[in-house]
């Protein structure tokens, strides 16, 4: 397989805290990063020592051969000194984003791993988290382009994103100091990362200005799908890495996806994503992801197998995760509900009568 072809399936999953963490990298340093989240698999409970070629990363950025060697030594140098910060309730997390990085001279790879501090942000992660494809960043040449892009991406299924402009400043590792005036901002950041994001990546926005007075204060975000670069038209070529990986696609999480793996089987998984896939493609999805969880629930296919679900009963007890206790509990009390009602709506005859009848039966009468 070509590198052009793995770097297209590779995919990044963070957290939406790391994603909204505080930091100024690089382009390079961050495309070293988002390499090595890329090689992050589901089931690692621990990092590991991973390993980039550097002909796969020189491939795809604009490193000149010539000198590259050292030129990767000293961005994998530069990273071993940055730390990030997350913000809490009440203070700022500082961490280091690598515990050690090995560059192997004249093999033609670096060996670097992610600092054991990250893993609540990386590794097996259940909720709040975004999944997007490596190749619509790492062609990418503004820092802040790529900042952007994640950020958006985290809520393009809702279609737009509020941020206080010195937040945003924060979130994007810039200085006091730097771009004070908003029109500097404006065009060395804003105007910049729409441009390359519509170019190169699978979103697009535009952005809505709101004053406080004369002073920008805050910025709106609005986020549409970018038809020169669909996501979804790479999540169904051959070789996809397996069902859970294409499931994560439509930004499923961990436990919606282990749910449906339990009850239903692939062929009715994989039938259904191929609908939700067209109505994606023909604007008819606002949210994918509640779509495509409803489509796997209720069952969009037009002619249905006879029994394709692994649990499909008229009674069947799941529904949407929830245990069997619960439900049954559930009917239970709708029952008594039931019957409560019907006797509130009996007349006062109909009541003496149902009570003389009890009696009778039990011989008082």
């Amino acid at each position: 397989m070509s590198l052009d072809k793995t770097n297209n399936k590779m995919l990044v999953t963070k957290s939406n805290e790391l994603i909204e963490a505080s930091y100024k990298l690089t382009t390079n340093e961050q495309r070293i990063i988002l390499m090595l989240a890329a090689k992050v698999q589901p089931e690692d409970q621990e990092f590991k020592r991973y390993r980039i070629q550097v002909s796969e990363f020189v491939k795809i950025i604009d490193l000149k051969s010539k000198g590259v060697h050292n030129d990767i030594q000293e961005i994998i140098k530069g990273l071993m000194k940055k730390t990030f910060g997350i913000r809490k309730e009440k203070s700022i997390l500082y961490l280091p984003w690598l515990a050690s990085a090995e560059y192997f001279v004249g093999q033609g790879y670096m060996e670097l791993e992610f600092s054991p501090k990250l893993k609540p942000y990386l590794l097996q992660l259940k909720e709040r988290f975004t999944t997007y494809r490596l190749h619509n960043v790492m062609q990418l040449r503004s820092v802040y382009s790529i900042r952007i892009y994640e950020l958006l991406k985290q809520y393009a299924q809702i279609g737009s994103r509020l941020f206080e402009l010195d937040d945003l400043k924060f979130v994007l590792g810039i200085e006091k100091n730097e771009y004070q005036k908003y029109g500097h901002f404006k065009a060395k950041v804003l105007k910049v990362a729409q441009k390359e994001l519509q170019e190169k990546t699978d979103i697009a926005f535009d952005f809505e200005e709101i004053k406080n007075g004369r002073k920008v204060a805050k910025l709106n975000f609005i986020i549409r799908k970018n038809g020169k670069s669909d996501s979804l038209e790479t999540s169904f070529i051959e070789d996809e890495p397996g069902l859970i990986a294409r499931l994560r696609e439509f930004g499923l999480t961990e436990i919606q996806i282990d749910h449906i793996v339990k009850n239903y089987d692939e062929s009715y998984i994989l039938e259904n994503l191929e609908i939700v896939e067209k109505d994606y493609k023909a604007g008819k999805v606002k949210n994918l992801t509640g779509y495509t969880y409803t489509a796997l629930e209720q069952d969009f296919r037009k002619d249905k197998a006879p029994i394709e679900k692994k649990y499909e009963q008229k009674d069947k007890k799941h529904n949407n995760g929830v245990p069997d206790h619960i439900l049954e509990q559930k009917e239970k009390q709708k029952e008594l509900d039931n019957h409560e009602e019907t006797l509130q709506e009996e007349s006062y005859e109909e009541k003496i009568k149902r009570r003389d009848e009890l009696l009778v039966a039990l011989g008082e009468k």
